[in-house]
């Protein structure tokens, strides 16, 4: 429904736009008065038509949606082989199937019923179901999982791990290098049905995985290469009374009985040590997975610290080339200052200079023009005089 909603309401959009672009422009045909108007509606078309485009195919690269599915229903179909999609539950996969969770390939290999391997662990629910797994790391870090992250259903019911086997570890843990491969299996108490389930709860850092694998009974496997006799599975009987044995076995001597009893002694006394030995191991592998934890932790939080000193170093850095900058910026600036300066002082001293060669211009042209005077003054000086003489002389003729 989203995509139908989607479709229609960038038509009304794309609709509104193609209107307005065409009353723009006949306005602008018949006034010539709206060339902003006609210019910034041109804008606005395109720029929603490259963001329709862009949205088309963003949606042909996204892994949990594509362009195809916009008018189709809203919910994806199921998948089977993903790679990192932790909003999608992985559901009814089958023996083999791989999945990818957080860069970690996960695989159910092998499902198969086994016998016990010894003579005190029976079943309790009538078959022992044997899972085997198996992972392999696909990217550059390390990859933490263990058995915390799986466990088994029928009909919805968690079934509990069976712990009665030699080999049983109470489970297992795993610390994968990139390319490194390893393989587990864990032991179920399970009812002879039809079908059973393997869920994975995986949660990283950052993401939750979910998936399971569905295993019908007919691709069970069974395990006859330690097949034992019926009489060694069969539970241990409950002690009988005096009375019981007396008529029972009334040939069995006091002798006799006290080794039944020793014997019986004996066997829960072994199936108490190994209880405690299980509950050691389980106690082990906890505290194994705490401190690689812990470690990884401690691992992510010097990741960060480090990252951050790297970005600090940076970013001092960055300021200190800014500094930089601006003292060179400064020093040019100074200079060029300093430049003018020089170039005004000299365009002065040339101004300086030409005002004094015009007034000593002026001060010679000065003292020429009284030199002269001086000499008028002297020449008709001398002309008076000769004038007097020249008087003086026809009056004494």
């Amino acid at each position: 429904m989203s995509s139908i909603l989607f479709v229609l309401l960038w038509v009304v959009i794309s609709i509104a736009f193609i209107v307005t672009l065409a009353i723009t422009v006949i306005k602008y045909a018949k006034e010539k008065q709206y060339s902003s108007y006609l210019a910034s509606t041109i804008m606005l078309f395109v720029v929603g038509f490259i963001s329709f485009v862009c949205i088309f195919v963003s949606l042909s690269f996204d892994k949990e949606y594509s362009y195809k599915q916009l008018f189709k229903e809203d919910k994806p179909k199921e998948v089977k082989h993903i790679s990192d999609t932790p909003k999608k539950d992985l559901k009814d996969l089958k023996l083999g199937d791989k999945i990818i969770a957080n860069g970690l390939e996960v695989t159910v290999t092998k499902a198969e019923f086994v016998l016990p391997d010894d003579g005190y662990s029976y079943s309790q629910n009538g078959k022992i179901l044997k899972i085997n797994y198996k992972f392999k790391n696909l990217e550059k870090d390390k990859k933490f999982i263990d058995n915390s992250n799986f466990n088994l259903t029928i009909d919805g019911e968690v079934q509990p791990q069976f712990n009665g086997m030699k080999d049983n570890k109470g489970g297992f843990q795993h610390q994968l290098e990139k390319g490194e491969t390893k393989s587990s299996y864990l032991y179920y108490d399970v009812a002879d049905m039809d079908k059973y389930q393997v869920n994975m709860d995986f949660k990283s850092s950052k993401k939750e995985y979910k998936a399971n694998w569905t295993i019908a009974k007919k691709d069970i496997k069974e395990d006859l290469n330690n097949e034992r006799t019926t009489e060694e599975v069969v539970p241990p009987q409950e002690p009988q009374t005096n009375e019981q044995q007396t008529v029972e076995q009334p040939n069995n001597s006091a002798e006799e009985q006290k080794k039944l009893d020793e014997a019986e002694k004996k066997r829960q006394k072994d199936a108490e040590d190994k209880a405690a030995k299980d509950k050691e191991a389980k106690e082990e592998a906890a505290k194994k997975a705490a401190e690689d934890k812990a470690a990884k932790e401690e691992a992510d939080k010097k990741a960060a610290e480090q990252e951050k000193k790297q970005q600090e170093a940076a970013e001092e850095k960055a300021a200190a080339q800014k500094e930089q900058d601006q003292a060179a910026a400064q020093k040019e600036q100074a200079a060029q200052q300093k430049k003018q300066r020089e170039q005004e002082q000299a365009a002065a001293e040339r101004v300086k200079q030409q005002q004094q060669q015009k007034d000593q211009a002026a001060q010679q042209e000065k003292q020429r023009a009284a030199q002269e005077a001086a000499q008028k003054e002297r020449e008709r000086a001398a002309q008076q005089k000769q004038s007097q003489r020249d008087s003086n002389s026809s009056e004494e003729r």
